[in-house]
């Protein structure tokens, strides 16, 4: 949150124009949505995903549950008012930033609120862009100071920011479900995670590997290995635990594929959206709110709940 001078009258010019701004902003929000984000925009988007994206993929699954301790370090800091803390901490993510998230963030800045950020412009040249937005000038120019409004410009970017990660967290949250969901009906066991799962996956390959290779046959084998049961070696968990990570960094790279389409058609990018507008909006006027995306924390939580569950089953034995 960025602090504004005193907010005018609501029959000022400048929130006159703020406001319609911001109007024609969510007018254009069901077409934005649709060509980003629908069957074709998807497809068009997650080119971006291939390659670089891969790599940083695995490095994000496995920072989640790191992700999960500083987004609460940054709420109890905020709690107790020490603002500057917060946002130190929060300006530094631990999370690698995808292309395609980069991808969402500029067309969101360029194509639905349509500022003038040039082509091919890096990312530490969007303060400016905002800075220099014709229909927000008067607006940013009641912060009273340039670091009050380079500070303000900084929020409208880390609120679009908080929106463009929204999409990987669905992703990894559908990917939580169908690992608890394969976990329930193969496994047998709570797997919210590929941590959680390794474990389980591991211990099935080292019996069938075991039965396979059983002198006096495989049914013989069977029987023998579920009455003495075999234990998976350290090199097949690691080799499980890093086939597992990998596949879930392609689902998270490429989830929205799937998701992307179906939540066009349900309305969520929609709603999302529009909740982005209302935080900028609420910053641009001096009643900041922030913006709460509920999704960053509920595939967190499944990070811990797959980090929770593996300590379990360790002091378990």
């Amino acid at each position: 949150m960025s602090d504004t001078g005193p907010l005018p009258h609501e029959d000022d010019p400048l929130i006159v124009a703020g406001r319609a701004y911001f109007a024609e902003r969510r007018a254009r929000v069901d077409g934005f949505a649709k060509d980003l984000f629908g069957l074709r925009g998807t497809f068009r988007l997650h080119r971006k995903a291939l390659v670089l994206d891969l790599l940083r993929a695995p490095v994000n699954v496995l920072m989640g549950l790191v992700a999960v301790i500083q987004r609460v370090a940054v709420l109890l800091l905020g709690v107790l008012r020490l603002q500057r803390a917060a946002l130190w901490l929060r300006a530094r993510p631990v999370l690698f930033t995808t292309d395609v998230a980069t991808e969402v963030e500029r067309r969101v800045l360029t194509d639905l609120l349509e500022l003038p950020v040039p082509a091919g412009a890096r990312r530490s040249d969007w303060p400016a862009a905002v800075l220099a937005a014709p229909e927000l000038r008067g607006l940013i120019r009641r912060a009273g100071s340039v670091a009050a409004a380079e500070g303000m410009a900084q929020e409208a970017l880390h609120i679009v920011n908080e929106y463009a990660g929204t999409r990987t967290a669905v992703a990894d949250m559908a990917t939580a479900l169908g690992t608890l969901a394969f976990g329930a009906v193969i496994l047998h066991a709570v797997t919210p995670g590929m941590i959680s799962m390794a474990p389980s996956i591991a211990s099935t390959l080292a019996f069938e590997a075991a039965v396979a290779e059983f002198p006096l046959g495989s049914w013989l084998g069977g029987t023998w290995y579920w009455l003495f049961p075999t234990e998976a070696t350290l090199w097949l968990y690691a080799r499980t635990l890093g086939a597992l990570v990998m596949l879930a960094a392609v689902i998270s790279a490429f989830g929205g594929l799937v998701a992307d389409p179906v939540q066009v058609w349900t309305g969520v990018h929609r709603r999302r959206l529009l909740r982005m507008i209302d935080a900028l909006e609420a910053e641009f006027m001096g009643s900041a709110v922030g913006f709460a995306a509920l999704e960053h924390y509920l595939a967190r939580v499944m990070d811990l709940a797959d980090a929770g569950v593996s300590v379990v089953r360790h002091l378990k034995g």
